[in-house]
């Protein structure tokens, strides 16, 4: 089909070394296997790591890594296998159907599909895409579409906006201030601003009014 399938494989994916048949067949059902061939030994082993240059999620990073080919059941052909190693005792491993894929290309192709997962996460759990309850195939479509429509609205409105305005982690102190603003992040900090803009805009400016309105800018807080 000229599909090419790149994607992440376990720690304890079963992998086989290629069988090279023998010249002469002997009795019996040949071979399709060769070696098995286990992720932990191939990373243990100090042969064949090499440095990389890829972009990744925005930036350009090094990864130590490690290249071979291995027959893969799920695939049902020889694929190419990177092994990126993040650190003592810990690895990643990934799959490419593109022999001739390099590194550099097979690491920023699965850093651009955690971007499209990330979407897909962030539709279902924050705006509700599939959750909703009607009965028409039409109505179905149409509450997808508004879900689409709000995620893409939300983005386009907080593109130009400062991290500090969409975020503030001051009353989380256990996480972490120098992470990127979410969606569930921007959607609170809309939310905000339209409740303000609803609530707070008066022509009063006595000292009751303002009392009042840091008491309810304190419940927004809390809320959104």
């Amino acid at each position: 089909m000229g599909a090419v399938v790149v994607t992440r494989l376990r720690k304890d994916a079963v992998l086989y070394a290629e069988l090279k048949q023998p010249r002469k067949r002997k009795r019996g059902r040949p071979r399709k296997y060769g070696k098995r061939i286990k992720l932990n030994n191939v990373v243990k082993s100090s042969d064949g790591w090499f440095k990389v240059k890829a972009f990744l999620y925005g930036k350009q990073e090094i990864k130590d890594v490690k290249v071979f080919t291995a027959l893969y059941k799920p695939a049902g052909c020889l694929v190419g296998v990177l092994v990126v190693h993040e650190g003592k005792d810990c690895f990643r491993a990934l799959m490419c159907t593109d022999l001739a894929a390099s590194a550099a290309g097979i690491l920023e192709a699965v850093a651009d599909r955690y971007a499209i997962e990330q979407n897909f996460s962030d539709l279902k759990e924050i705006e509700g895409a599939g959750q909703q309850q009607v009965r028409t195939l039409g109505s179905n479509i149409g509450a997808f579409h508004l879900n689409l429509w709000l995620h893409s609205m939300v983005e386009m409105w907080a593109w130009d906006k400062s991290a500090k305005v969409l975020c503030n982690r001051s009353n989380s102190p256990w996480d972490d201030a120098n992470r990127r603003p979410s969606h569930a992040d921007k959607c609170a900090t809309l939310i905000r601003e339209v409740l303000k803009q609803t609530f707070f805009v008066s022509s009063d400016k006595s000292h009751e009014i303002n009392k009042i309105h840091k008491q309810f800018y304190k419940l927004l807080k809390l809320v959104a």
